[in-house]
């Protein structure tokens, strides 16, 4: 017959004993359930032979990795028992499926499964996406760190289990460049090769592009290709290729172009002058002043006139058309002259007449800083022989229809006052 026991008669006098026997007896039935599970002052064994400690100590698991516990109770399957959620068991060997270090690409979105191989959990240990989420990371990473290269410590929290893993952050990922589309500008107008350029990054830091404009002819119409290149903090690098037509903005005029050509020769050409010193007056400005760039457009006169006054820049067909052009207001009678360079291009230039005959006269800036003004032909093949990097058939040409050349050497100062001399 058992002795019902109340609240009260605990605290009435020889009451102790039967609170003593009593728990004794309940201590006694549990341990006779047939469980394998000996609680002491803290400490849990376990089957396996693994120990956990309760607080203080660390977990030594098969596979080498470190579990502590929390909390201070036997974390023999690392449950969640988060106050209002339902209870998650996850296995002891959780560690095992763990990644040592992962590595993440900045920018993108972490999750706490991310570290760890969820197909094996799923499908050998049993646990569901609904599961899983119970995972958490004892301390998230900042945007910041997710965003910049490096390797950071990660403490998982798995129920009582924490497990340690570490995150490297790498950036593989190219800028990405933004273009505007084909850019359209008149020739001659400034051209601004970056407006409407933008340049974008996983890491979030402002690039500036790199340009090219190597092939951009900018006083020639045409389209031609813009090269840009941006890297990024990381290295990473990413090229685009752009389009820029140039038009023209002016069509010319013979009339335009003898304006222009009048005015000039009022500068540079005074009354009394021979055939000789208005041939070198034609010469200095021609060879002082137009550029060498490759403005012709279709070997069009007009424009190419037009290319030497105006825009002062061009090749030797602008350069040609020009100073004939000049030399033909003044009554200089002239021949045009061409020979063929080692690149296969065409070269052009003149014979023109003077007092005492016919010279080679070339206003396009030469190698060696050479003059070809009023030149005999010993003279123009003396300085290609020099000069192979030029072509040494830089000056043969056809004779078929060419009048004679001069074999007299002008004297400089024979025609050049000491205003025109200069440094041509």
């Amino acid at each position: 017959m058992r002795q019902r026991m109340t609240l009260r008669s605990i605290f009435e006098p020889g009451a102790g004993a039967v609170l003593v026997t009593a728990l004794a007896a309940l201590l006694l039935v549990s341990c006779a359930g047939g469980g394998t599970e000996f609680v002491t002052s803290g400490m849990t064994a376990y089957p396996t032979g693994e120990t956990v400690s309760d607080n203080t100590g660390m977990t030594a698991y098969p596979t080498g990795e470190t579990v502590s516990n929390k909390t201070g109770a036997a974390a023999q399957s690392g449950t969640d028992a988060s106050p209002g959620q339902q209870s998650v068991t996850f296995p002891r060997n959780l560690a095992a499926y763990l990644h040592r270090e992962l590595r993440h690409e900045a920018g993108a979105v972490l999750r706490v499964t991310d570290f760890f191989d969820t197909e094996a959990l799923k499908e050998k240990e049993g646990l569901t996406d609904e599961m899983l989420r119970h995972l958490q990371m004892a301390k998230p990473l900042t945007e910041a760190q997710l965003m910049t290269a490096g390797t950071y410590p990660v403490e998982i929290l798995a129920g009582e289990m924490s497990l340690n893993t570490k995150l490297t952050v790498q950036d593989t990922t190219p800028p990405v460049i933004t273009l505007p589309g084909v850019l359209t500008v008149k020739r001659g107008e400034t051209i601004s090769y970056k407006q409407g350029v933008t340049v974008t990054d996983n890491s979030g830091a402002e690039i500036t592009p790199e340009v090219n404009i190597d092939e951009v002819m900018v006083n020639m119409e045409g389209t031609y290709p813009v090269y840009y290149r941006a890297t990024d903090p990381s290295g990473n690098t990413a090229e685009a290729v752009a389009q820029i037509t140039i038009e023209e903005a002016h069509i010319p005029t013979e009339e335009e172009n003898r304006a222009i050509a009048e005015a000039l020769l009022e500068e540079i050409v005074t009354d009394g002058m021979s055939a000789q010193e208005k041939a070198a007056a034609v010469f200095d400005w021609c060879h002082d002043n137009i550029t060498p760039r490759p403005r012709a457009v279709n070997w069009d006169t007009v424009y190419g006139i037009y290319d030497g006054l105006y825009y002062r820049e061009g090749n030797c067909f602008t350069s040609f058309v020009t100073s004939t052009y000049l030399l033909e207001l003044l009554d200089i009678p002239y021949r045009r002259v061409t020979s063929r360079l080692p690149s296969g291009a065409t070269h052009v230039w003149s014979l023109v007449q003077v007092e005492s005959g016919w010279y080679h006269f070339d206003t396009t800036k030469l190698a060696g800083a050479y003059c070809c003004l009023l030149q005999t032909d010993a003279q123009v093949n003396a300085y290609a022989a020099a000069h192979p990097e030029t072509g040494t058939d830089r000056f043969r040409f056809s004779e078929e229809g060419m009048p004679e050349r001069s074999t007299l050497e002008i004297v400089e100062s024979s025609y050049r006052t000491p205003a025109m001399r200069g440094t041509p």
